[in-house]
């Protein structure tokens, strides 16, 4: 587990000059797949999840608190990044980097073995609610998520960015940050 948290860790950092929505997506999608959630939409849902929680990536536990998905001290799960220190009104957990809070997200994930599917967003929602994620009005947070969800995979051309920045970073990671794609200088005529 500690080394996954490194390589979490490294990933935050390359993906640190990509704006905040593209970086989220990216994470999303890498975290999502190295824990074998690879269908689309459920990670779209996730993303909107994500949004939905941090006002957009702007609330005090996201920007201060570095957690992505408002999540609680962990007391009885596996668990990546949590600092033992907690913020905001309903004690939501610290995490280390943004990065370690999303693939916390998808160790829960994991725990409470969430399907790698859904019919459709209101399925993801009650798995959400019946896993105990939250307790908030169902209809409330549903419509949370489906707002922040909405734009997140729509197009095949942003989903295809993320998966290859993803893989791009990932393989930085793995090589030691060479990327040799092109075998010659290509910068001398």
């Amino acid at each position: 587990m500690k080394i996954i948290a490194l390589i979490f860790q490294a990933i935050g950092l390359l993906l640190a000059p990509f704006p905040k929505p593209f970086r989220m997506k990216a994470l999303t999608l890498l975290a999502g797949l190295c824990n074998g959630y690879a269908n689309p939409k459920t990670l779209s849902y996730v993303y909107g999840q994500f949004g939905h929680e941090t006002g957009g990536f702007t609330s005090n536990v996201f920007i201060n608190g570095k957690n992505v998905a408002g999540m609680q001290p962990v007391t009885k799960r596996p668990t990546v990044g949590q600092t033992g220190r907690t913020i905001g009104a309903e004690s939501s957990a610290v995490y280390s980097s943004v990065s370690l809070s999303v693939y916390d997200y998808f160790l829960r994930c994991r725990y409470y073995k969430m399907p790698n599917s859904f019919a459709d967003i209101g399925a993801f929602n009650k798995w959400q609610y019946d896993s105990g994620y939250y307790t908030a009005n169902t209809t409330d947070y549903l419509a949370g998520i489906k707002n922040w969800s909405s734009d997140v995979y729509v197009s095949g051309v942003t989903f295809l960015a993320a998966v290859a920045a993803s893989v791009v970073v990932l393989y930085m990671v793995v090589s030691g940050g060479k990327f040799p794609i092109l075998k010659k200088d290509i910068t001398k005529r």
